[in-house]
């Protein structure tokens, strides 16, 4: 580490930190040497601060950086309204702080940045699924990201969006660390494109910006505006998944409205279905030739599965001849409820679970690729034993 005296210059130019910067350290080992990470140089990580320095907080930081630390100094004044700005008030806990406070079972928040980026699967154009409900808590977040770990199993290359903007969690549901997340994208910093990370599950993800209240009312129309759209993926993706908020709010239409299809997850509890039926409706009012694809989740068997769409379509139908489909269930499954809460996709930490059978089944529907043979055999199984997979 470079020395740095008490005396060290002060410099009065207006500082503007830089996010590659800011990643590098944690928000409890900024305010503890009450230093800024400014920007990075080689192995130099250049910060703001102020005196006196304290050197051996500063030896800590630059433990924890990885990093040479060399200091500019400021007002006090300065530093501590760039770390609020940077990092969020001292006395609250940073959004990674929380979670790892809560967390079952501590997973790597480092990508594999071994992995090589893979050529899609086919041609063909992108398909854009916004995956929505009509009441929070059905698990539409864990049907994404399952879904589309699914798909990128099968060879093909899956981008997911976390729409969900202001309260997006779906790098935490994945226990992820990604370099950008999708405010970074709208504030130009960094190209559409080049803003997706290539996760060891195999699927790229553009995180949502998490506590980002201004960000909580955008649409559509604005994502366009900022380089933001569909158009700007057109060559990336085989699938592009969007994980969208629940609820009808001019925001979540407007992209339901803009995707190939829509996928509705509601579960057997009444509320959720009937809430499920508002979402439909509304969509189908403002754009009658929406697709809809239903899954129920939650589900005890098949049979039920089928009678909640049904009933599910023939109240949408009273208002609107837009095509609803069912395209299959998820059981209800402790395994796949215990990878969650472990901050994995259940179809990774149990491949051999019912609910990971079932999401392959409606992967597969929707790539419009044969089903997988077990669902084939399911009624022979039932009548004869079990039918040895081909």
């Amino acid at each position: 580490m470079k020395e740095i005296s008490n005396d060290a210059l002060w410099l009065d130019d207006a500082f503007t930190p830089e996010l590659s910067a800011c990643r590098l350290v944690t928000k409890e080992a900024a305010y503890a040497a009450n230093l800024v990470p400014l920007r990075v140089e080689g192995r130099k990580l250049i910060c703001l601060g102020y005196a006196p320095i304290d050197l051996a907080r500063v030896s800590e930081f630059q433990s924890k950086a990885c990093r040479e630390i060399s200091i500019v100094c400021s007002s006090a004044e300065t530093v501590h309204r760039l770390l609020e700005e940077c990092f969020g008030p001292q006395g609250l806990l940073g959004h990674e702080e929380l979670v790892e406070s809560v967390s079952a079972t501590q997973v790597s928040k480092h990508l594999d940045v071994t992995q090589e980026d893979k050529p899609r699967q086919n041609q063909m154009p992108m398909k854009v699924f916004a995956v929505t409900s009509g009441k929070g808590g059905v698990g539409k977040s864990s049907i994404t990201v399952n879904l589309a770990v699914t798909l990128a199993k099968r060879g093909y290359k899956v981008g997911v969006i976390d729409c969900d903007f202001g309260l997006s969690n779906l790098h935490v549901l994945l226990g992820a660390k990604t370099r950008f997340n999708l405010s970074d994208v709208i504030m130009g910093k960094v190209p559409m494109s080049s803003a997706f990370d290539l996760l060891p599950s195999g699927i790229y993800l553009l995180s949502g910006a998490p506590g980002a209240a201004e960000f909580a009312d955008l649409n559509y129309e604005a994502l366009q505006k900022a380089q933001a759209g569909f158009s700007q993926l057109e060559s990336e993706f085989d699938f592009l998944f969007l994980d969208t908020a629940a609820g009808i709010h001019d925001g979540v239409l407007s992209l339901l409205m803009a995707a190939d299809e829509t996928i509705l997850v509601m579960t057997p509890d009444p509320a959720s279905i009937l809430d499920a039926y508002v979402t439909g409706q509304a969509l189908l009012q403002k754009r009658p030739d929406a697709k809809v694809k239903c899954i129920v989740n939650q589900a005890t068997n098949e049979t039920d599965a089928k009678l909640i769409f049904a009933k599910f379509k023939t109240f949408v139908g009273l208002y609107s001849s837009g095509n609803a489909e069912f395209i299959g269930k998820v059981s209800v499954d402790a395994a796949a409820n215990q990878a969650s809460r472990n901050r994995q996709p259940f179809v990774l930490a149990s491949p051999k679970s019912q609910a990971t059978r079932d999401l392959d089944a409606v992967a597969c529907r929707l790539a419009n690729i044969p089903l997988p043979t077990s669902v084939h055999t399911g009624v022979l199984e039932r009548w004869f034993g079990k039918v040895k997979a081909a």
